[in-house]
């Protein structure tokens, strides 16, 4: 079995390869038919939605981790548990095909939009974003574990 390209062991590290290459050849100033400069622009932002989507579910799962920490609440607990496996799957997933999508998170970036989310949620309980911690209690490691 031939080895595994870039593109198979690593999507978002091949499109951050190929936008390079492509800019590369447009400044040698190739002599083709193709809009090299936008073509490597849209390559390199394919990978970015990725990680954009991993930024994104992790924050969802940041701010339902706070909710279950600190809201009184009862009755969506089991709801914001699934919500949370789902969202660690999809993380799991995109990974999976992306492993330097890791390196490239950005948990600060996560951690402000979970705790903007989690402080509306919480509202109901009498909390506020005053109320909840200003630093992420929460590692990369916990907030992505499938416990």
């Amino acid at each position: 079995m031939a080895e595994a390209t870039l593109y198979d062991r690593d999507y978002y590290a091949w499109t951050q390869d190929q936008a390079a290459r492509l800019r590369r050849l447009a400044g040698e100033r190739a002599n083709l038919d193709l809009d090299l400069e936008n073509l490597a622009e849209e390559v390199e932002s394919m990978g970015a939605s990725d990680l954009r989507e991993v930024e994104s579910d992790l924050a969802n799962v940041l701010a339902h981790l706070l909710k279950l920490e600190l809201s009184p609440a009862r009755d969506l607990r089991d709801h914001w548990r699934a919500e949370i496996g789902l969202w660690r799957g999809k993380i799991a997933l995109l990974l999976d095909q992306s492993p330097s999508l890791r390196g490239r998170l950005r948990s600060d970036r996560a951690w402000n939009l979970a705790r903007r989310v989690a402080a509306l949620s919480l509202k109901a309980d009498g909390l506020g974003k005053r109320d909840l911690p200003t630093a992420c209690p929460y590692d990369l490691g916990v907030a992505l574990s499938d416990d």
